[in-house]
């Protein structure tokens, strides 16, 4: 079975890349890589933090209802909520309940979007939450998706952060925003980019604590990668999308608002990570790979 039951958590092994950010990000010290494969060693308290950092999205939380998909489905009207189920809240809104803000996805957050959500409000317990410093990973989170909607064309304040009681929140972006999110497949598409991910999840950490021996990357720097990052990961998305199984050079400038040295680019980055194949003749021709 490629899937395994670690008590709460489900971890794919066919999907785990063992690169232990989860176990670096556990609040509470609960998991460990044994055998290749993160285990649940110590007390999980079931925060979610590890299913919504994991780069290829190999942890999943065993109750079904706790997972994405079930999240997700119940996403529904123009204003929706992820919030701490801690906070309690009168406001007129889609809320989603969560075990903890940590658990909330980049990937949730752009489902929200697919469905046709106009702003996305993340409420945390800040530095009260009983999973710090998970509450500020939510932060990080939020701040990285307001980079991934700049980049797509939209505005930042589609989403928006707060702690505590979100209603003025709610209030206050209520006929901000009539149409939808146009490319919300592009952004779901970039929010599941591994390499954008990992950046993503490790960027608190790195720029506040420091790696394993204290060094730190100063946060204007990361912000640099970061974008980097994100502009790669659309570029790749935009080229999948019209890519259609198999297109040349050519025609997907032609198809995409990118010019031929950022496809010739792109494409060659893709080559090296396994995501397309390419062949050579009068001109050069891109394969997609099936998963």
């Amino acid at each position: 079975m490629p899937e395994t039951q670690v008590k709460s958590l489900l971890i794919d092994n066919t999907k785990c890349i063992t690169c232990s950010i989860c176990v670096s990000l556990c609040p509470h010290d609960a998991l460990t890589i044994v055998d290749r494969v993160p285990e649940v060693t110590g007390k999980c308290r079931v925060c979610g933090l590890c299913a919504s950092s994991c780069p290829p999205k190999a942890i999943t939380m065993a109750a079904k209802k706790f997972r994405d998909e079930s999240l997700a489905e119940e996403i529904d009207g123009d204003i929706v909520v992820f919030s701490c189920r801690r906070i309690k809240s009168t406001a007129d809104a889609c809320v989603i309940s969560l075990l903890c803000s940590a658990r909330i996805d980049i990937s949730l957050i752009a489902d929200a979007f697919m469905k046709g959500a106009k702003c996305v409000i993340v409420s945390t317990c800040g530095k009260n939450c009983r999973n710090y410093p998970g509450s500020e990973e939510a932060k990080s989170k939020v701040n990285a998706f307001k980079k991934i909607l700049k980049a797509i064309g939209e505005s930042k304040d589609r989403i928006l952060l707060v702690e505590g009681d979100f209603a003025k929140a709610v209030e206050s972006v209520k006929g901000k925003f009539t149409e939808k999110v146009e490319k919300a497949d592009l952004l779901k598409s970039i929010t599941l980019n591994r390499d954008l991910r990992a950046l993503i999840a490790k960027m608190r950490s790195i720029t506040e604590e420091g790696n394993a021996y204290g060094e730190k990357i100063p946060r204007e720097k990361y912000e640099k990668i970061l974008d980097n990052a994100i502009d790669r990961a659309l570029k790749i998305s935009i080229i999948m999308k019209n890519l259609n199984g198999i297109a040349t050079v050519s025609e997907l400038v032609k198809k995409t608002s990118l010019s031929y040295k950022d496809i010739m680019d792109t494409i060659l980055e893709m080559k090296k990570r396994n995501l397309i194949e390419i062949d050579v003749g009068d001109e050069l021709i891109v394969k997609g790979v099936s998963s």
